[in-house]
């Protein structure tokens, strides 16, 4: 039960909530005892794994997660991310929503009206809330997670809508 000195725990948005350990193990591919900073979320696991097949990812949807398998094969210490790293909770004691790019992280409410912004390089403990001291960083990751709450919002509106043309089509 222990979040290692992080700051919250499981169902919390800050990193005692989210970071867990991760353990790959594929003999030959993956060296033995490598460590990796990198983080990773569970989006991850569909593009690596076709990749790890020698399948190509779709291209006809929009893909959250990324192939780490360059980083897990320790030929790539880092990996682009065309989408930021996203979690949201609605059973969330406090935040229910956090963006991660980069170090930063942006910790928000479920309105998003209430938010919090933390250097993870420097604060893992996630004990100094960056948001005044950062205006200029807490207005572009604000931004940035406004605008992709509202993509993710819409994306799922519009596939619980055509689930259930399929749905009433079948009747």
């Amino acid at each position: 039960g222990s979040a290692g000195g992080l700051r919250g725990r499981k169902r919390d948005m800050h990193e005692g909530g989210i970071r867990v350990p991760g353990i790959v193990r594929w003999p030959g591919k993956v060296p033995a005892g490598a460590e990796s900073a990198v983080p990773m979320i569970g989006s991850d696991v569909f593009p690596t794994m076709l990749k790890a097949a020698g399948l190509d990812v779709p291209a006809d949807r929009v893909i959250d997660g990324v192939n780490l398998l360059p980083v897990l094969t320790g030929s790539a210490s880092a990996v682009e991310r065309p989408q930021p790293l996203y979690w949201r909770l609605h059973m969330a004691p406090n935040a229910k929503m956090a963006m991660r790019v980069g170090d930063w992280k942006i910790l928000a409410d479920d309105k998003l009206e209430q938010f919090e912004l933390y250097h993870l390089s420097e604060d893992q403990q996630e004990a100094k809330d960056l948001k005044d001291q950062e205006a200029a960083k807490f207005a572009e990751l604000r931004a940035q997670l406004v605008s992709h709450t509202a993509a993710i919002d819409a994306e799922a509106t519009k596939m619980y809508k055509a689930a259930l043309d399929v749905i009433f089509e079948q009747k």
